[in-house]
């Protein structure tokens, strides 16, 4: 009704030993004091979103004050009974960019998964999620025409970022923009192959390989071993401006990306299991990828070497 505004702010007090961000509603007119409606949480909670009859609002939680990585929940607040649900306590994904359909019964949101950044629905009033689109990358998804599809921003290893629009009933997917089509058609890509081996602690670890254009399989190539910073992030099916494998791999480096132990997208025992001690599994992780290379036939172990953030 325009009435009043929620918003996320940082609520650290002094000394500042740690860092906490809240949900307050101020009222639209200025009058008044702010509420804070998370007060009783000392993680981070963000991104409110009022439902679209403006009885509830959505917003992320945190529930590890130490750890920034932490799975973010969904959580809907009752204005009138200040009650409020967490609608995905026990789904081990971390939730981003969460909108409401147009009846307020169903949530889209986005979340990394297995080194992609998938669409997933999910009621307002809890249960299941299910899982809209998978592939890529994908970003800013917004309902449209009557919640008759969903358009959304995808790229990919293979492919800088396009506009998509999803028919929600049918699952027809079609591709809306070709800003660089033109350009991809005078660049040629090697294969990219998605693995996945033994790392610490005899661990499953996922891997990306990039390979040169024209790769064979009988000759030896040097390697390149890209390590994602963070250490909490992923090295995942994306297009990456800063860091792209591509244009490691075309001067004729086999290149590999590990998403070693501490990736995101792999579930929040993965994403913890470094944390005090950022160094040992990820280095394990990365000589074994490294070994695992070796082993395929196709590597000169003279010529390798390591780049990153």
């Amino acid at each position: 009704d325009g009435r009043e505004i929620v918003f996320a702010a940082n609520s650290t007090e002094p000394p500042f030993d740690k860092l906490n961000s809240d949900i307050f509603i101020l009222k639209a007119d200025g009058s008044g004091a702010l509420e804070n409606i998370t007060a009783d949480n000392p993680a981070g909670d963000s991104n409110p979103v009022y439902s679209p009859d403006g009885r509830s609002i959505l917003y992320g939680m945190q529930n590890i004050d130490h750890f920034y990585a932490d799975n973010v929940q969904m959580v809907i607040y009752d204005r009138a009974t200040k009650n409020r649900s967490n609608i995905t306590k026990d789904i081990d994904i971390s939730c981003s960019d969460w909108s409401w359909s147009s009846d307020g019964k169903t949530i889209y949101f986005m979340a990394e998964d297995r080194a992609m950044q998938s669409i997933f629905s999910i009621s307002s009033a809890g249960g299941k999620h299910k899982e809209v689109y998978r592939g890529g990358t994908n970003t800013g998804a917004s309902l449209a025409l009557g919640d008759k599809y969903l358009v959304f921003s995808n790229n990919n290893l293979n492919s800088p970022a396009e506009l998509y629009r999803l028919e929600l009933r049918r699952g027809n997917l079609m591709k809306m923009t070709t800003f660089n089509d033109e350009i991809l058609t005078q660049v040629k890509l090697g294969d990219v192959e998605n693995v996945t081996y033994k790392g610490a602690n005899d661990a499953d670890v996922q891997m990306f390989i990039v390979y040169p254009v024209d790769f064979d399989p009988n000759k030896k190539y040097p390697l390149v071993v890209m390590i994602h910073g963070g250490p909490h992030g992923t090295f995942g099916d994306q297009w990456h401006y800063r860091w792209n494998s591509h244009l490691f791999a075309a001067p004729g480096y086999v290149t590999i990306m590990p998403n070693f132990h501490g990736s995101t997208s792999f579930g929040q025992d993965f994403a913890v299991s470094i944390h005090g001690n950022h160094s040992d599994k990820p280095y394990e992780d990365i000589m074994k990828a490294t070994d695992y290379m070796v082993e395929r036939g196709f590597i000169d172990e003279s010529k390798m070497a390591a780049a990153g953030g």
